[in-house]
């Protein structure tokens, strides 16, 4: 029973990600984050999938951070 829970909830992650990932064609990330066009707290990480597509998927700082793009990490505001 815990290996179908697990499989359930593996599925369940994928399909957001899927769903929430922008994929394009190339052979490896053109950066590795990109800013979020409007929510500060939030930024897209690159993700280079066995297909040599990458995926930019949306990303949330923890609470209370923000991301800022120069240093391509979250910080405090």
């Amino acid at each position: 029973m815990t290996r179908l829970r697990l499989l359930t909830a593996l599925g369940v992650v994928l399909g957001v990600v899927a769903a929430t990932a922008q994929a394009t064609s190339g052979e490896s990330c053109p950066e590795q984050t990109r800013p979020h066009a409007t929510r500060c707290d939030q930024y897209f990480r690159c993700v280079l999938l066995p297909s040599k597509t990458h995926v930019w998927v949306p990303t949330q700082c923890a609470k209370g951070l923000i991301y800022e793009p120069q240093l391509k990490t979250c910080v405090l505001p």
